[in-house]
């Protein structure tokens, strides 16, 4: 009797062993044949454009007022106080310039997330959609090659496409 329960145990354990059913996708491909993501990249692009123009625009202005200073120092027609003051707002207006540059990194930054998280939503809603629907154990992500080897695994790439594009 104590074998039979066993060996019913057994045969149990590897009948669920053998039901898993594992799914791979590389994300960073499949973000690539998204047209969406195509399309929040050249707003995101224009978005930068412009950031860049105001960033220049602040940079030749310095750029010109700098030269007006280093003329006007080698003429010696500023005073001292003149010539302080000058440095002073100059000073500032570098600063401002890094500022900006940091604060524009960020703002670029923020809009990217802003563009991409609806899209990353989609495709992880559609992936989860698809484990549940179709019974996988589980689904890796092959783009961060941290995985060596994974046996009997099925590319879900297709069925994700099919699914956001029904």
């Amino acid at each position: 009797m104590r074998l039979l329960f066993v060996l019913i145990l057994t045969v149990a354990g590897m009948t669920s062993v053998t039901a898993q059913k594992f799914g791979h996708i590389n994300s960073m491909k499949l973000l690539q044949l998204l047209p969406e993501i195509e399309k929040a990249d050249s707003v995101l692009i224009l978005y930068q454009n412009e950031l860049v123009a105001e960033g220049d625009s602040m940079v030749q202005a310095f750029k010109s007022k700098y030269d007006t200073y280093v003329r006007d120092a080698q003429a010696g027609t500023m005073s001292k106080l003149q010539s302080q003051t000058l440095e002073a707002q100059l000073t500032r207006e570098q600063q401002d310039i890094q500022n900006y540059e940091k604060q524009a990194q960020n703002m670029i930054i923020q809009k990217r997330q802003e563009l991409y998280e609806p899209i990353l939503n989609r495709v992880d809603e559609a992936i989860k959609a698809i484990g549940e629907e179709e019974a996988y154990s589980m689904i890796f992500d092959t783009s961060n090659q941290s995985f060596v080897f994974i046996t009997e695994s099925e590319d879900i790439t297709q069925k994700v496409m099919n699914r956001l594009y029904k």
